[in-house]
C-alpha cells in the first residue's frame, strides 16, 4: 500500500508529460470554458490540482474508489476549487447529490486499469456532460486486448500480491460505445511523448521509452508497450 500511496505522490511532484499534452489537446478543443469538471478515477488529485490552478473558473470534483487516497487529498491537497469524493466507476450517480451536474469529464489514465470498459463509458454518459475526454491505451487495428497482471513488487492490505488491468481498446469500439450512449462526436489522436524515460535499473513496473529508427518514442512497461491515445467525445 505504501508503493501505491508512493506513486501518487510523485504524481504531485512531478506531473506526467502526458497530463501536460492532454490537457493542452483539451483546451485546444474548449474544454475548459465550461463551469464544472468530474475527474473519474482522481488518484490523489495530482490532474485535478494541476488544472485548478491554470482553470480557476473552473469546480473539479474527482471521484476515487480508494478512500485513503481521498481523504489524503482533501487533507493535504486540496484547493479552494477542487474536492475528492469516495465513489465507484461503476456506479457514479449513488456518490454524487441528485441534482448535481457536471459540464465535462475528464479521465487520466484510468480507463485501461478497468475490467469493464463499457459500463464505465455508460455510467460517464448517463450524467449527461457536454463532452467527455480521457488519456487510455488503444489501437487503430480493429481487435482489443484484456489483459491481467501480477505485480509481485507489491502486496495488497491483505498480503496478497497485486493483482490489476492492462486492457487496450480498439478505438473503433470506443467510438461505437460512444455512440450507442448518444456522443455522435468522437475525436482521437496518438499521444507521442517527447521527452526521454531512462529504464529503472530495478524490476518494478516502471515506464520508460525506446527509440525507433524512426526517432519515435515508444512507452514500455515491464517490457508491455503502452500505445497511449487521447479520446473525445462529445454530442
Amino acid at each position: 500500500m505504501d508503493k501505491i500511496h508512493d506513486y501518487h505522490i510523485e504524481q504531485h511532484r512531478n506531473i506526467y508529460r502526458s497530463t501536460v499534452l492532454f490537457v493542452k489537446w483539451m483546451e485546444e478543443k474548449g474544454c475548459f470554458l465550461c463551469k464544472s469538471i468530474l475527474d473519474v478515477g482522481a488518484g490523489l488529485g495530482a490532474n485535478i490540482n494541476y488544472m485548478s490552478k491554470m482553470y480557476k473558473h473552473i469546480d473539479f470534483t474527482g471521484i476515487e474508489l480508494d478512500s485513503t487516497l481521498v481523504n489524503a487529498h482533501n487533507a493535504e491537497y486540496k484547493l479552494h476549487n477542487t474536492r475528492i469524493i469516495l465513489g465507484n466507476v461503476y456506479d457514479i450517480r449513488s456518490a454524487l447529490t441528485d441534482c448535481e451536474t457536471f459540464q465535462g469529464i475528464t479521465s487520466f489514465q484510468f480507463l485501461s486499469w478497468i475490467k469493464d470498459v463499457e459500463q464505465a463509458i455508460k455510467q460517464m454518459c448517463s450524467l449527461n456532460p457536454s463532452w467527455i475526454a480521457a488519456s487510455t491505451l488503444c489501437t487503430q487495428y480493429d481487435v482489443g486486448y484484456n489483459v491481467e497482471y501480477i505485480d509481485y513488487n507489491v502486496r495488497t492490505e491483505d498480503g496478497e500480491y497485486k493483482r490489476g488491468y492492462q486492457n487496450v481498446y480498439a478505438i473503433q469500439n470506443l467510438k461505437r460505445l460512444f455512440i450507442e450512449n448518444g456522443y455522435s462526436n468522437f475525436e482521437f489522436t496518438r499521444f507521442n511523448i517527447d521527452i526521454d524515460i531512462p529504464k529503472s535499473s530495478h524490476t518494478e513496473k516502471k515506464t520508460y521509452t525506446v527509440m525507433t529508427k524512426e526517432n519515435e518514442r515508444l512507452q514500455i512497461s515491464a517490457d508491455f508497450f503502452m500505445p497511449w491515445y487521447f479520446i473525445y467525445a462529445s454530442r
